[in-house]
C-alpha cells in the first residue's frame, strides 16, 4: 500500500515539474530555427537546400539597368544554391552584424532581390545586396533560410537555417569601405555571374547636363 502510495506522489511531482515547464518555455524559444553554421566558401547542407557563400564584395555603387548608389556601402554576397526534393523559394535572405542588428537585402540593385529561387538539383548562382552603416560590416552573419523573418522570428520558426561568418575583420573591414568600386549586378542563373569591378555607365540624361 506505502509503495503504491509512493509511486502516486512521484507522478504527482512529475506531472506537476512538467506543467511548471511548460508554462515557462517561452514563445521566442519556441520560434527557434535549426541553425547550421558555416563559412564564406564552405556548402552548408539544409533539409531543403545546399547553400554556400561563394564570395563577399562591397560596393559604393551597382550596375544594373539602372544604377543604384549606397547610402553607406553595398554588402554584396554571392550565393549559390541547390535545392533537393522539388523547386524552392527562399525567403529568409538576411544580414546580421556583430551587435545583433538585422539588415532586410536592398532591391535598389536591378538585381539584388530579396527572394531566391532555386530548380532542383541544379546549381544555381545569384547574389544578394544589402545597404549597410560602417559599423555594421566586420563581423556580421548572412543568413539563409526558407521562410521569412515574420514578427518575432515566427516565419523562421522550426525552420532549418545556415548562418554564415562572412570572415571580416576590422582591418579587412576598413580597407574594404575606403575603396570606391562598383560592381555589375547579374540575374539569378545556372551561371556565375560577372564579379569583377567596373566602370559605372553614364545614364541616359548625363550628356544633358553639359
Amino acid at each position: 500500500m506505502k509503495r503504491a502510495i509512493g509511486v502516486v506522489a512521484v507522478v504527482i511531482v512529475a506531472m506537476a515539474l512538467g506543467r511548471l515547464l511548460t508554462d515557462h518555455v517561452s514563445d521566442e524559444s519556441l520560434n527557434r530555427p535549426f541553425v547550421r553554421h558555416g563559412k564564406v566558401g564552405q556548402t552548408v547542407a539544409l533539409r531543403y537546400a545546399d547553400v554556400k557563400v561563394a564570395g563577399v564584395r562591397v560596393a559604393t555603387r551597382i550596375d544594373g539597368s539602372d544604377l543604384a548608389v549606397a547610402a553607406g556601402r553595398f554588402l554584396i554576397v554571392d550565393l549559390v544554391t541547390r535545392a533537393q526534393g522539388e523547386p524552392r523559394s527562399y525567403l529568409g535572405i538576411e544580414l546580421w552584424d556583430h551587435q545583433g542588428r538585422r539588415y532586410a537585402p536592398s532591391s535598389r540593385g536591378s538585381a539584388c532581390s530579396a527572394v531566391f529561387r532555386g530548380l532542383t538539383g541544379v546549381p544555381m548562382y545569384g547574389m544578394a545586396c544589402f545597404d549597410i552603416p560602417k559599423s555594421a560590416l566586420a563581423g556580421s552573419r548572412f543568413r539563409f533560410s526558407l521562410g521569412g523573418y515574420g514578427v518575432n522570428g515566427s516565419g523562421e520558426r522550426r525552420d532549418d537555417l545556415a548562418e554564415v561568418d562572412l570572415g571580416i575583420s576590422a582591418a579587412e573591414a576598413r580597407r574594404l569601405w575606403a575603396q570606391d568600386v562598383t560592381y555589375r549586378s547579374y540575374l539569378a542563373s545556372t551561371k556565375p555571374g560577372d564579379r569583377k569591378p567596373v566602370i559605372p555607365q553614364k545614364p541616359s540624361w548625363w550628356d544633358d547636363l553639359k
